[in-house]
């Protein structure tokens, strides 16, 4: 009975294991795409010199959820220019 119990919690800790593994390489590759998308825009903005407010809110979205997600100050720093 044991032997059951134990070969249950194992496989159950195997399953948590790939599941953290695969939550964490999606994290990382949307903060990748919201990072790219933000970096994308920023550039945009700056060759055409405005920036329109509809765009803003937008950008502020990225943002915000790139943050969420754990980023850097990187993003930060272009936000506030």
């Amino acid at each position: 009975m044991l032997g059951i119990i134990t070969w249950q919690y194992r496989r159950q800790l195997k399953r948590i294991r790939q599941n953290s593994a695969e939550q964490k390489a999606m994290r990382q590759a949307m903060m990748a795409l919201l990072r790219d998308r933000f970096f994308e825009g920023y550039r945009r903005y700056m060759r055409q010199g405005f920036y329109p407010i509809p765009d803003r809110q937008v950008m502020q979205d990225i943002y915000d959820q790139y943050h969420a997600l754990g980023g850097n100050g990187v993003i930060t720093h272009l936000m506030e220019e």
